[in-house]
């Protein structure tokens, strides 16, 4: 027999509702890491620069030092993130820049012109590039494995669109080894641009980039 016991009371339905309110669906690791390289990137942003550590990350985003070891496993991880994004970002507004050129050496100039529009537009994403290549070379310099931290995908992602982009503006396939050095010194060079640009050292207009531009391809395709 069902009697009146069997259905929870107002009370009870008003206490489920309070308690729902009180303790929201556990969010998944995806949207928490999401949110922790949200706010490391606006602090960065704020200070302009990258000595921002986990504590100060922790308390802007309103959590503990222990959640975000739960989802990262240091610093260093959260900027690599960052950096994974930024590369993503680059790689997709060189290469619509690149569809438009008529020859393979339009091509190139456009990616090394594009590259760096992109970074003096973008200054915030330049420091987090620039920290990530010099943590490289620090990382190499005490014989560590670079390549294999996640940063290290993106940065391949643009040596290797060089490397096609050289041997097809040369119209010979070099060696791996030349053309992977090629494209080293290209990189190296645009590198070099952008952190003038970052300093404030680079106040060319846009025909004297091009034209610098042109200069630096031609040296590497000659």
């Amino acid at each position: 027999m069902i009697t009146k016991d069997d259905f929870p009371s107002r009370l009870d339905e008003k206490r489920v509702a309070t308690n729902a309110a009180i303790s929201p669906p556990r969010r998944d690791v995806h949207e928490r890491r999401a949110d922790i390289i949200g706010v490391a990137q606006r602090l960065f942003v704020r200070h302009g620069d990258m000595s921002i550590g986990l504590r100060a990350i922790a308390a802007e985003a309103g959590v503990t030092t222990g959640a975000i070891y739960s989802v990262f496993r240091d610093r260093e991880e959260i900027i690599s993130e960052i950096g994974k994004k930024t590369s993503v970002d680059l790689m997709v507004f060189v290469r619509q820049r690149a569809k438009r050129a008529k020859t393979p050496r339009e091509a190139l100039i456009s990616l090394c012109l594009s590259t760096l529009e992109f970074f003096i537009e973008r200054p915030t994403d330049t420091m987090i590039f620039l920290y990530i290549i010099e943590r490289g070379r620090r990382l190499n310099a005490d014989g560590g494995e670079a390549g294999g931290l996640p940063h290290e995908a993106g940065i391949r992602a643009v040596i290797e669109t060089l490397m096609q982009q050289i041997n097809e503006a040369k119209g010979v396939f070099e060696s791996a080894e030349d053309s992977r050095r090629n494209a080293q010194l290209l990189g190296a060079a645009l590198t070099g641009l952008v952190l003038s640009a970052h300093a404030g050292d680079l106040a060319c207009p846009g025909d004297e980039l091009s034209g610098l531009v042109e200069r630096l391809v031609d040296m590497h395709t000659g």
